[in-house]
């Protein structure tokens, strides 16, 4: 039953992660144009430079902005007026193969100029971590490397699963219903009850400062008798990422909108989540965490009625609210709740030049209504230097040409007898991570967010066949908006 659980789970988050197919076409030709533009007669500086970036835009790292900082040729210049851009654009592309065709709305989402941070990934700072770690452990007493079950917890577990799995029914009640793997699921429980150790030799006394090791799991157990766990790694490719929970073990986190599949032959919506707060008040308990931790209150992207349940069992934990944050300097945050797929299905296998390996900070939080009980912190970053304070964007007019050529070189390179459609719907101003040329570190740079509905359709027939399974599934391309280039996104960069 748990193997069910967590691979339906999983499903929703890595169901389009597919290898980009390789092509010849390059879009990014790092010919330095972008950065003459950002910095003028500036060079930035590399990283034996040593440039240590603050924390807050444009301020140094003890939080004040220097005195007699130089400010670079392109920050002296009179300040740009944005471009004219229609407010629609409407196109089309389609070959006798694929229909591919423009029908969008063109949205600055208010920003009127657009300045140009330094940035970088990093690690969580000791500090930060424990600070985060006892925000919702605050009395680890014991704890064990891994996720290994005691004696103890797996009699429980058996318990449970004799009789049987939640499910919750229309009028708010629940039964407990057997499952078609219930007997093979007790049969491995009860082989690993013969070799499991008892709670008092498997959790030992712990210090803090022991739960602060990265690319480890631990699972912690409060003086209180609770317990929760913590999972922490960082690497140079991927990024730094912080998992900690308090509602036990083998908890996971169900938002409204996610069903679980092929178990009980559910409905597309059929969760019943009834919170026990209101979305006002969770996010009063995620500002006093946030204060708690020393961070300043990220951007609200997405709140969603979520519930922590067993994955062994679906018993529900509690209910409560799944909350989204991410830090993006000042630019308006485009997120969207239907999985989005970053250029695969267009097939753009884009130059290494301008792409980033990791994606943008985002913070996951379930709340309910003893307050933080769930935190996942992916990719923390420090934004820098403002080093183009409002950088002029590439006019319409020389935009347009840029992608349309993306476009058509990807349809060059996608098999006749997929027969797929495309419409982009949307073209909204954002910012995301880009790599400067000659291994120069990142800015934090206005992009083109491009939205695209997937359809299917037959080839020989202007009619385009709707299927539920492909109107679900949209897509995304980002382009440079300050160079038209393309830029490669890692699978789940903007999730």
């Amino acid at each position: 039953m748990k193997r069910i659980v967590i691979v339906c789970l999983l499903l929703a988050l890595l169901i389009a992660c597919q290898p980009t197919p390789q092509t010849e076409f390059v879009v990014n030709k790092g010919d330095g144009k972008m950065e003459e533009i950002i910095y003028g007669n500036t060079q930035p500086q590399t990283e034996s430079d040593e440039v240590q970036l603050a924390h807050t835009p444009g301020s140094t790292q003890s939080g004040r902005a220097p005195e007699d900082a130089p400010q670079s040729a392109a920050s002296e210049a009179a300040t740009p007026q944005p471009p004219a851009f229609p407010s629609h654009w409407t196109d089309d592309l389609s070959t006798q193969y694929m229909n591919l065709t423009i029908d969008a709305e063109i949205d600055f989402n208010g920003q009127k100029t657009f300045p140009v941070y330094e940035i970088a990934n990093t690690s969580f700072s000791d500090a930060k971590k424990q600070a985060i770690i006892l925000a919702l452990l605050p009395e680890p007493e014991a704890a064990h490397r891994g996720t290994e079950d005691s004696r103890e917890e797996i009699e429980e577990k058996l318990r449970c699963a004799m009789r049987g799995a939640e499910k919750r029914l229309p009028n708010g009640t629940v039964e407990y219903v057997s499952w078609p793997e219930q007997e093979e699921y007790l049969a491995e429980l009860k082989k690993q009850y013969q070799s499991a150790a008892p709670e008092a030799e498997l959790y030992r006394p712990v210090e803090i400062a022991a739960l602060l090791e990265s690319e480890a799991t631990f699972t912690v157990r409060q003086k209180s008798g609770e317990k929760g766990w913590i999972s922490s790694y960082a690497t140079k490719e991927i990024g730094t990422f912080l998992q900690v929970s308090n509602g036990g073990k083998g908890v996971s986190i169900q938002r409204q909108s996610w069903h679980i599949p092929e178990i009980w032959d559910e409905p597309d919506n059929p969760v019943i989540i009834l919170p026990t707060i209101s979305e006002e008040t969770a996010l009063d308990f995620a500002a006093q965490f946030f204060e708690t931790i020393g961070t300043a209150m990220p951007t609200l992207i997405f709140a969603e009625p979520a519930r922590m349940f067993s994955s062994d069992t679906l018993g529900t934990v509690s209910e409560g609210y799944y909350l989204r944050f991410r830090q993006n300097a000042g630019y308006p945050v485009i997120y969207s709740s239907v999985y989005t797929q970053i250029g695969g299905c267009l097939s753009i296998d884009d130059a290494a030049l301008y792409s980033c390996p990791w994606g943008m900070e985002t913070i996951e939080l379930y709340v309910d209504g003893s307050g933080v009980r769930s935190v996942n912190w992916l990719n923390p970053v420090e934004i820098g230097d403002c080093v183009n304070q409002n950088v002029p964007l590439l006019p319409f007019d020389e935009l347009q040409p840029c992608i349309r050529n993306l476009l058509r070189a990807s349809m060059r390179n996608i098999d006749s007898i997929s027969a797929t459609g495309y419409r982009m719907t949307d073209m909204k101003l954002t910012a995301y991570p880009i790599a400067l040329r000659d291994d120069r570190g990142y800015v934090l740079a206005p992009v083109w967010y491009l939205s695209f509905e997937v359809y299917g359709l037959n080839p020989r027939s202007d009619e385009i066949k709707v299927d539920r399974l492909m109107t679900d599934l949209r897509m995304a391309i980002l382009i440079n908006a300050i160079d038209g280039s393309a830029i490669l996104v890692p699978n789940g960069g903007l999730d």
